[in-house]
């Protein structure tokens, strides 16, 4: 298998040539998780007119052809059909949070991205049979591993916001990353920490007022990578890290 694109023009094969790159994924993979096709489809990259779709290795000529009707032809199949207007979201009512009332009587508001029906929730761990008592997000790598991932799943969907990450003895060079998977575990569908370097006896705060939604039974993966010993890296060594994962959730008991 071998990692292959196939290149597009946006002026020239899309309708109306233009592209919206988060419904061409979604197309991508609603027809992967249809069965439709056979494709594992990995990523898009876009630099002006010219748009890569990625996928794990070569379509077959059935996918080719569902894909766009013919490498060498004109566009058809998926890319005729793509969508490029985007979706409108539904409105939400708004949240707000914090009310304190003064001594003059005005209350003073400040608003919250938390949806509504949900909680702020804590956790270092994923769901198993309840909230809250699945998989530890605890890694212990010794010196010749070179990487440790660890798997969570949540048994509702969720939405990430902050991470916090504690590490003892961590060389120079060691890092973590943080991405959410389709159900399988072989596609990664967003990266939302990607090469943090952690060093030595230190606490990291990943902090950020948007959230990334992670649909239940999604994984949401951590790993966890030692130094290299290679360009100005420490040699790799025993080192341990703790992670806790904020969010928001409708069922925190």
């Amino acid at each position: 298998m071998a990692a292959t694109n196939y290149r597009y023009s946006v002026a020239g094969d899309f309708p109306g040539g233009e592209v919206n790159t988060t419904n061409l994924k979604a197309e991508l993979l609603a027809a992967q998780e249809a069965a439709q096709v056979s494709w594992s489809f990995q990523r898009i990259d876009q630099a002006g007119d010219v748009l890569d779709i990625w996928f794990n290795d070569a379509l077959s000529p059935a996918d080719a052809l569902f894909l766009d009707g013919g490498i060498a032809g004109p566009a058809g199949g998926l890319i005729a059909a793509h969508n490029s207007v985007p979706a409108t979201p539904a409105p939400q009512p708004v949240t707000l949070s914090g009310l304190v009332e003064t001594e003059t009587g005005v209350l003073k508001i400040h608003s919250s991205p938390r949806p509504v029906g949900t909680k702020t929730y804590f956790s270092g761990r994923g769901d198993g049979s309840g909230v809250g008592n699945g998989t530890k997000l605890l890694f212990s790598l010794t010196a010749q591993d070179a990487s440790k991932s660890i798997d969570v799943i949540y048994n509702q969907t969720v939405y990430v916001k902050d991470g916090f990450v504690h590490c003892i003895g961590a060389p120079f060079g060691a890092r973590i990353d943080a991405e959410i998977y389709d159900p399988t575990g072989t596609t990664c569908l967003a990266s939302m920490v990607r090469g943090a370097f952690l060093v030595s006896d230190t606490w990291y705060p990943f902090d950020t007022e948007d959230y990334g939604t992670l649909t239940a039974g999604y994984i949401f993966r951590l790993t966890v990578h030692n130094s290299s010993g290679a360009d100005g890296e420490d040699a790799p060594a025993a080192f341990k890290v703790a992670a806790r994962v904020e969010m928001y959730r409708a069922n925190t008991v």
